[in-house]
């Protein structure tokens, strides 16, 4: 990957810089006060590649007071032109977005001549880039980018810490994940194995009171076949007291009925001899009044010619009412014809016309009405007497014969009682018969009643006895029982106890086979152990790596020193006494005109260039590993320690190796560096944000 243009906005300490044109340039300085943002441009880079900073969070790299931010990274890469797009914005819950393009040379470098080759998602397109690049993060980091501080950590450490850097620079972190994985394995297996010894021995005392528990179990049987054997004796016994008992009870249950029964015929028979005292009083009740039945018939017989008589005469007496009505209407008639004449007789004035009337004409008036009367009145009123003569009709006779009637009416009702009489003496005496019979029967009932009693009590006497011993008996049997109960229980239990301990024999054979296999395992996980660790396959991958890193670092420290200085690695070194085994280290050895003496004896400008040509070797052994080809070099560091000569032995260091790369920034804030390099990147931090100027 070799970097083209870069565009920030609102990128840490820049908001909108010019774009940084690396076209311009193959090697140059960028420079700027501590602080202005020198090694945000390159961490711009790897964040629109990779997504990832050294900031803890992606939203820590948008500018203070700003809510997104974008870069905007194009560069060559084996003969493609591509160009990276990420942009972030803080709100609507940290949304990013990512395009990846690549140049179509067909439509030329201005216009719409950028391909979208971006995929579905984010995810997508991220692989996309890296697959593109074949270049990890990781690895860039340690190759194509130096960051600050670390362009000498390697060579100034002690030898095992040496070993450990020239470990992670070469991945070994997977051998010692793999050899801690397999640590924890080992550790794990011991556990496991330790928990199995201790079920081992716990299945084992388990296991070893399966005699003692047969013995038991044969002991248990045996009670039990006793105790079986009692219970028979005993349940037969029973049985033939149980049969005599119920016969005890049957008899007491019979006898408490025929008591029972007896006071049920006491009370019927108390009964029935009440009923019939009674009905013989009703029926002398009844017989006294049938003593006057000859004279009550006789007076039904005058009651009979008595109603008779009365309608007869009731049935005269409407038709005497009615003439007699008219009778008194004639006689009324008669009286006042009688008033009028002797009213005439005084009258001496004519009422009508008020002339006087004469005696004449008093008279004549008179006859005249008498004449009118004999012949319309007198004889209609001699007709109605002669009628009421015939009718025979006689109040008095009448109202005699009313009081005769009155006197006789209940006459009837006393008919009626002797009927009643009759009927309830006849229906009593014939009670008093079934009653008779019935008390007849109910004596022959309490004499059998009494005659069974009698067996059954003395039957019942013979067996009362019974009881206390059958209720010893059946106690004995049931206490039998329980104890067969519990020895049953005692059985399930040992029975149980020697599957157990059969299950127990087989997880034992089981649990040593699995202590076996545990061992096994453990064996070879010891062997994975040793070949993972730092004497296996870790020492293996060093020893191949180091003649290269050797080889690569002595080209580069022959070149920065003109053949004056060479380097060798040493892994291991004796210890004190023969016996004793080698000690694994790295130790740096250095070869010059005076001789071979250790790194750590060397200062200055040479410390520099040998700190360079093994950081260098370093990172293209690690490319040339990760199968990439290095064209790109930015080396991060403030060399403010270098005097005059030292930056000068920098730029005649960086001088001899530029062939090797196409483009190679250095990163600094020593101004007196400026001008030994061709092309000067500015950096400065004004109010509107840090800013980029190039200077060729």
């Amino acid at each position: 990957m070799t970097p083209l243009k870069l565009s920030l906005h609102n990128f840490l300490s820049y908001q909108n810089p010019k774009p940084l044109d690396f076209s311009t340039f193959d090697l140059g300085v960028l420079l700027g006060e501590n602080g202005a943002g020198k090694s945000s441009i390159l961490e711009a880079l790897t964040w629109a590649v990779w997504e990832k900073t050294r900031a803890t969070s992606t939203d820590d790299l948008i500018h203070q007071g700003c809510q997104e931010m974008w870069v905007d990274f194009s560069f060559e890469h084996e003969g493609q032109t591509y160009r990276i797009f990420r942009r972030r914005d803080k709100r609507k819950e940290g949304r990013s977005s990512l395009e990846f393009q690549i140049l179509d040379k067909k439509k030329g470098l201005l216009g719409d001549s950028w391909k979208t080759i971006t995929e579905s998602t984010l995810r997508l397109t991220q692989d996309k880039i890296t697959q593109t690049l074949k270049l990890p993060y990781e690895i860039f980091i340690n190759t194509s980018y130096l960051r600050q501080g670390r362009a000498d950590e390697f060579t100034i450490k002690t030898p095992a810490e040496r070993k450990k850097i020239l470990g992670e620079i070469l991945g070994l972190e997977e051998w010692w994940g793999l050899e801690e994985k397999v640590k924890n394995k080992i550790k794990l297996i011991e556990n496991q194995a330790e928990a199995i010894h201790f079920q081992i021995e716990s299945l084992k005392k388990q296991v070893s009171v399966e005699p003692e528990t047969k013995k038991e179990f044969q002991d248990a049987l045996s009670d039990k076949k006793n105790l079986q054997q009692k219970q028979k004796i005993m349940e037969d016994k029973f049985q033939k007291l149980d049969y005599q008992k119920r016969k005890s009870d049957l008899a007491e249950s019979r006898i408490n009925d025929l008591r029972d029964k007896l006071q049920d015929v006491q009370e019927n028979l108390k009964r029935l001899e009440g009923e019939k005292v009674k009905n013989i009083l009703e029926i002398k009740n009844f017989c006294q009044i049938l003593k006057d039945k000859v004279q009550i018939e006789k007076k039904i017989k005058d009651l009979q010619l008595l109603k008779k008589q009365l309608f007869l005469i009731e049935s005269r007496q409407e038709s005497y009412q009615k003439l007699k009505e008219k009778l008194i209407y004639y006689e009324h008639q008669k009286a006042e014809l009688e008033f009028r004449m002797a009213k005439i007789e005084k009258i001496a004035t004519c009422p009508t016309c008020l002339r006087k009337m004469t005696n004449e004409e008093a008279k004549k008036i008179i006859q005249m009405l008498l004449d009118n009367f004999k012949k319309i009145i007198l004889p209609q009123k001699m007709k109605i007497e002669n009628q009421l003569e015939k009718l025979n009709y006689n109040p008095k006779i009448h109202q005699e014969l009313r009081q005769d009637f009155a006197a006789l009416e209940n006459v009837e009702d006393k008919k009626r009682n002797l009927a009643v009489a009759e009927t309830n003496i006849e229906n009593l005496k014939k009670m008093n018969n079934k009653i008779a019979q019935d008390i007849k029967n109910f004596f022959l009932k309490r004499h059998q009643i009494i005659k069974i009693g009698k067996v059954l009590k003395t039957e019942f006497q013979k067996l009362q006895n019974i009881t206390p011993e059958w209720t010893n008996v059946r106690e004995r049997i049931e206490k039998e029982r329980q104890s067969l109960l519990l020895i049953q229980g005692k059985l399930g239990g040992l029975e149980q106890s020697l599957k157990d301990i059969v299950i127990k024999k087989d997880e034992l054979q089981a649990k040593e086979r699995a202590l076996l296999k545990n061992e096994k395992e453990k064996t070879v996980l010891g062997e994975l152990q040793e070949a993972f660790g730092k004497n296996g396959i870790q020492a293996m991958i060093i020893e191949q790596a180091l003649p290269a890193i050797e080889e690569n670092a002595n080209q580069i420290l022959r070149k920065v020193s003109d053949d004056q200085l060479t380097l060798k690695f040493l892994t291991q070194r004796g210890k004190k006494t023969a016996s004793e085994e080698l000690i694994e280290t790295l130790e740096i050895k250095i070869t010059d005109s005076a001789g071979e003496r250790d790194y750590e004896m060397f200062s200055g400008g040479e410390a520099f260039r040998i700190n360079f040509a093994v950081r260098i070797a370093l990172s293209k052994f690690l490319a040339v590993r990760s199968g990439i080809h290095l064209k790109f070099l930015a080396m991060d560091e403030g060399f403010g320690s270098l005097d005059t000569a030292g930056k000068e032995d920098l730029i005649s260091t960086i001088n001899s190796i530029k062939e090797d790369f196409q483009k190679i920034i250095i990163i600094t804030h020593i101004q007196e560096l400026k001008d030994l390099f061709p092309t000067q990147i500015l950096i400065s931090k004004t109010p509107d944000g840090s800013q980029i100027e190039v200077l060729a």
